[in-house]
């Protein structure tokens, strides 16, 4: 269902269809997929397809963190960072980047870099 979610949102082989491809990532999704959860919290987030929700984009980036995302756990420190759909919780954000950097996470690694540099008192 991922895959096929995938060229459904990019349009590639088929006609674009942000529903679509929602609906192919919540199947991916509850079917244990972490990167199917991650894809419609990416979704959510941007109202792709779905009515934009912070709410359920977090909800949605931490069932794909807990599935072993970095990504997912990427997508959900920034939600905290930001204070979007979740409260504003720089240490928060800064524990899912580091759960994402030790995956392997280059961008989780530089925004450990840029949080612990703006506000150190978040990186112990």
């Amino acid at each position: 269902c991922n895959n096929l979610g995938v060229m459904y949102e990019k349009g590639l082989g088929v006609n674009q269809s942000y529903t679509k491809a929602a609906s192919l990532y919540k199947k991916a999704c509850n079917a244990g997929d972490a990167v199917g959860c991650n894809n419609l919290g990416v979704m959510y987030e941007k109202g792709l397809g779905v009515n934009q929700s912070y709410t359920k984009a977090a909800s949605l980036y931490k069932k794909a963190c807990d599935g072993g995302n970095a990504i997912g756990c990427t997508n959900l420190g920034f939600l905290y960072y930001k204070g979007q759909g979740v409260p504003l919780n720089k240490i928060k954000a800064y524990q899912y980047w580091m759960k994402a950097a030790k995956q392997g996470s280059a961008e989780a690694q530089h925004n450990l870099d840029v949080l612990c540099r703006e506000s150190p008192w978040a990186c112990r």
